[in-house]
């Protein structure tokens, strides 16, 4: 992925007036059984559940909801972009590796 949707506030970092979401809760969003679709990337949250692209929470048989997809999605053959077409329900904290580098911008 070469760009990206990534909300800015006034100095340039990911705001921070989104509702913090763990990681342990993002597995829960695996859209399956009836739950959402949740997908983190560059450390934001996003609802893919009303994607068709995301039925049964998949995409294209590489990648599945409730992770974060941050690594996984940068070989994508598709920018980042498409990610505006989601809503942003959170921002991914607790535990685990962060993303290195910079966001992409759109």
């Amino acid at each position: 992925m070469t760009d990206g949707p990534i909300p800015m506030d006034d100095d340039s970092s990911p705001s921070l007036d989104l509702a913090p979401i763990l990681r342990t809760e993002l597995a829960q969003f695996d859209g399956r059984e009836g739950h959402r679709a949740y997908i983190a990337y560059f450390g934001l949250v996003y609802d893919v559940s009303n994607s068709s692209l995301w039925r049964g929470g998949g995409h294209q048989a590489l990648h599945l909801a409730g992770r974060d997809l941050t690594a996984e999605l940068r070989s994508a053959p598709h920018g980042a972009s498409l990610l505006a077409r989601v809503p942003v329900v959170g921002r991914l904290t607790g535990p685990g590796p962060l993303p290195r580098g910079l966001p992409p911008r759109c």
